[in-house]
């Protein structure tokens, strides 16, 4: 079995998980129930920290921004390279995490309400609503080309072609 060499060391009270960026550079990392940071693994300094109560985070394609999804039902995005919240996204029900497409352009979010919505991120804007009669959606996803979205509930899927 090969010996492992330790590269780095972030001394931290770490109460819950860890993401690497898809880019590799960044970490996020929950401290504690209610905060959050994103640290460099290479000099272990803090880029910034977020207070949060949130179940879950995830990074954009680019490693630019992080998403989060509160228990209070709102989704938040914060720019990693000013720590700024640039969008805030209440729906009315409980919420799933936030889907980006793959250009980290546009975002995904939605509600057992069965209401998603397509916001830009650089505007803060929704330029597309895909509702469900059913008060059962599950999830939404975008295509590869990020082209389609597909939503489903506990009895359907239905694709949807984007347009902005």
């Amino acid at each position: 079995m090969p010996d492992w060499e330790q590269i780095a060391h972030i001394q931290s009270d770490v109460s819950g998980w860890l993401e690497w960026s898809p880019n590799g550079k960044y970490i996020l990392l929950e401290i504690r129930e209610d905060l959050a940071s994103v640290i460099d693994p290479e000099d272990a300094g803090i880029i910034m920290t977020v207070p949060h109560s949130w179940f879950s985070a995830t990074w954009s394609p680019n490693s630019q921004y992080i998403t989060t999804a509160s228990d209070k039902q709102t989704r938040q995005v914060f720019e990693v390279a000013t720590g700024l919240k640039i969008l805030d996204t209440p729906h009315d029900n409980e919420m799933f995490p936030i889907t980006w497409r793959s250009n980290s352009q546009y975002v995904l979010t939605g509600s057992r309400e069965g209401t998603i919505r397509v916001i830009e991120i650089a505007t803060g804007e929704e330029v597309q609503q895909i509702n469900h009669q059913a008060s059962s959606y599950y999830g939404a996803s975008w295509s590869p080309d990020g082209q389609y979205i597909a939503t489903y509930t506990s009895s359907e899927v239905k694709i949807t072609e984007f347009s902005p």
